[in-house]
């Protein structure tokens, strides 16, 4: 049977029950790496070295599915620029007016984040580098360290950009662009 789309049915629910896998696998990665530094950077009485192990199994799978997510980080980092142009605007963190930040602080964030996201576009159009996937990492383990400190947020949103703007320089010196960029660094 064809549906309106001019695809078959059973296609068309092979592709919903991916969706559906690829949607519940990333909820349950968030919820084990959100768990892993929830155990492992509080004072409560469970063993840090478990969430440890979570975290350490999440960045595993993080590094194997790589070439699935990249193209989420640029539209996360855009997202998180946002957010903190509004924390700049208010001064504060979260709905609870119990977290304060300097808007000094969330403006530098908010450049971190729109340019992280800028230099995280051009990972999306390009096979990567083993130097893009290790950059990917530090984004990661920036996220981590963000999520786990209060005071290293500033931080963390820096190392993203870092690491991203190595990956971006990498790929521009060694001709390792995008196609449709190539003749524009060639004429430069």
């Amino acid at each position: 049977m064809i549906g309106p789309s001019g695809e078959s049915v059973s296609s068309q629910l092979k592709r919903g029950l991916r969706t559906t896998a690829a949607i519940f696998a990333a909820g349950a990665w968030l919820f084990v790496a959100f768990s892993g530094v929830g155990v492992a950077f509080t004072p409560a009485p469970p063993p840090h070295w478990v969430g440890w192990i979570l975290i350490t199994a999440a960045a595993c799978v993080a590094i194997v599915t790589v070439d699935r997510w990249v193209k989420m980080i640029p539209g996360l980092l855009a997202y998180a620029a946002i957010f903190a142009v509004i924390t700049a605007a208010t001064g504060y963190t979260s709905a609870y007016r119990s977290v304060v930040m300097p808007r000094g602080e969330a403006l530098v964030m908010a450049l971190l984040f729109a340019g992280s996201a800028g230099l995280a576009t051009t990972l999306t159009s390009r096979k990567l580098t083993a130097t893009d996937r290790f950059a990917l990492f530090g984004v990661l383990v920036s996220f981590v360290t963000a999520v786990a400190s209060k005071k290293m947020s500033l931080a963390g949103s820096g190392l993203m950009f870092v690491c991203l703007a190595i990956a971006w320089a990498h790929a521009r010196l060694s001709g390792g662009a995008a196609p449709h960029l190539r003749s524009r660094i060639r004429r430069s």
